[in-house]
């Protein structure tokens, strides 16, 4: 884009309630300070014809005597405490109702300024975004947020059920949700916006957000606004653009709907308290347990028009793999706390830990060095060799930056697992997840412990470049990074090679292996390891 800063026109009202608000608060102001323009401009003349103080102090005010009757008073005399006073008001001159209009037409222009000014407008930069004032509670009244700040850009959509008998909704608005790792969310109606302020908006988001962050529905919304939706020829056509045009074809007609802030599950037991992510059918929440902890909801819905064996089939999956999950007893990974239904949505319930997710950090401080790619590397390993050990093995399918957190005492922890993804795939007949870092056998459909070394060699390519890695390919830094240490290159590549007879295929390999190149650095450098 050529201009560095857009300001959009947002309706936070719709059109009837904000003419119906105006007008109250004219009326309102008309009954409540009708003599305050008069009492105003009188004081504004009394100072212009005598100055500063004495303009304050000149009455307009006048007691004027008159004799009491006989009917007012009994004490039968005359004399002085027999007479009233009444008293008169200077009449308000011309000038002073001049005066008094313009002071009226210049409070109604800052009335229309706070109603329909800057604070309803949505401000975008290259940098970040100010948001309108009415959103402040829900970005914890931080309204301007940097791009760097951003979790994830997800499109949902506001439905309106159509009969109370059958379950059928209509799409009543569209809302783009933004959701910051720093703390808070907006949610934008995108009825809201005139059709060339919304197409500004989509503009600006292709060019200044990371399409990393954005939901496949996103993409879409985009590519649709701004006619970016040509196809190209089937030969041209990259595995990205083919796997979005699956999601969308699959998803793309779902009328699933997050819950509500403040909503309560299991009678009560666990309260939202925050719409973390949503996308395609799932959503990520952060709950409050009816005992004051914090824990992170869940929540998996298969689309209505799955018939009943694929949808029990799908069901019967995310239960046994949930108590599977249930089950593990690792310092390293989250705990997967419970499993619950609730209104045909399947929920799992998981320990919240506090700290940056590994993608957050890089988008924050940058590319890590090679010194932290092993250490981290090293517990990542430890986890998936625990994992994979396990009768029957437990394969994490969905191994990403943005699932690995680092707590506070240093360490990296696994906070979620692709059960619910499988729960969408086998629902939907469509793969979920990442697709950079899905590895081809788990892309057919058949997910290995090898699958999650893939993943594995993929995080480490983002950590080193800060780039996700080419979907479907081996990945080698060095292309990004000339100057990388040819031993870490060369366990990238080896964790990423397409066939799994040709990559490293165990855990335990890939640990061992770590082991030898933090020892050969150990050795070759006096002191310790060194970094790039």
């Amino acid at each position: 884009m050529s201009d560095s800063r857009l300001i959009l026109r947002y309706n936070v009202l719709p059109a009837w309630i904000f003419a119906g608000f105006l007008m109250t608060v004219v009326v309102c102001a008309c009954t409540l300070f009708r003599d305050t323009p008069m009492h105003a401009a009188r004081t504004i003349v009394d100072v212009a014809n005598f100055g500063i103080p004495g303009g304050f102090s000149v009455s307009h005010v006048t007691l004027k005597k008159r004799p009491m009757t006989c009917a007012e008073c009994s004490c039968g005399t005359s004399c002085n405490c027999c007479q009233g006073f009444d008293t008169f008001t200077d009449p308000y001159t011309t000038q002073e109702y001049i005066i008094a209009g313009l002071l009226s037409a210049l409070a109604a222009g800052v009335l229309l300024q706070v109603l329909m000014g800057r604070h309803t407008k949505l401000v975008v930069t290259n940098q970040g975004a100010a948001f309108p004032l009415l959103l402040s509670p829900g970005l914890l009244f931080r309204r301007t947020r940097k791009w760097d700040e951003l979790g994830t850009l997800t499109l949902t959509r506001k439905l309106r059920r159509m009969s109370e008998d059958l379950d059928e909704h209509e799409n009543i608005d569209n809302l783009l949700n933004f959701y910051f790792l720093s703390g808070g969310n907006a949610t934008l109606k995108l009825t809201r916006f005139s059709e060339k302020d919304l197409k500004s908006l989509c503009a600006a988001l292709n060019d200044w957000v990371s399409s990393s962050l954005m939901s496949p529905e996103v993409v879409a919304l985009i590519k649709k606004t701004l006619n970016l939706e040509d196809a190209p020829l089937e030969a041209d056509r990259d595995f990205t653009s083919m796997w979005e045009e699956d999601f969308q074809a699959h998803l793309g007609a779902t009328t699933f709907v997050p819950l509500e802030k403040g909503a309560t599950l299991q009678d009560g037991r666990f309260k939202i308290v925050t719409l973390m992510s949503s996308g395609g059918l799932s959503a990520v929440y952060l709950a409050e347990t009816d005992g004051g902890r914090l824990v992170i909801v869940k929540e998996s819905v298969i689309p209505l028009h799955v018939d009943e064996k694929t949808r029990e089939k799908a069901k019967e999956l995310f239960a046994r793999e949930a108590r599977l999950l249930m089950k593990l007893d690792h310092p390293a990974i989250a705990k997967v706390l419970d499993h619950i239904v609730e209104k045909g949505r399947d929920y799992l319930i998981l320990e919240y830990v506090p700290g940056s997710s590994l993608r957050q950090l890089v988008r924050v401080s940058g590319p890590r060095s090679e010194s932290d790619i092993l250490a981290w590397g090293r517990e990542i390993a430890r986890t998936l060799a625990y994992l994979h050990a396990l009768t029957p093995p437990i394969i994490h399918r969905d191994l990403t930056p943005d699932n690995l957190v680092l707590a506070k005492d240093g360490s990296v922890i696994l906070i979620d697992f692709g059960a619910a993804n499988e729960y969408e795939g086998a629902a939907t007949g469509t793969l979920i997840g990442k697709q950079a870092y899905i590895a081809p056998e788990q892309f057919r459909g058949k997910a290995e412990p090898a699958s999650d070394i893939y993943a594995f060699g993929c995080t480490l390519f983002f950590l080193l470049t800060g780039k996700d890695p080419e979907a479907l390919s081996v990945s080698r830094p060095s292309k990004h990074l000339p100057g990388i240490a040819s031993d870490i290159d060369d366990l990238i590549a080896a964790c990423t090679e397409m066939e799994i007879e040709r990559r490293l295929d165990s855990a335990e390999k890939l640990l061992q292996a770590i082991e030898r190149i933090s020892a050969s650095r150990a050795n070759s450098t006096p002191g310790g390891t060194s970094d790039r």
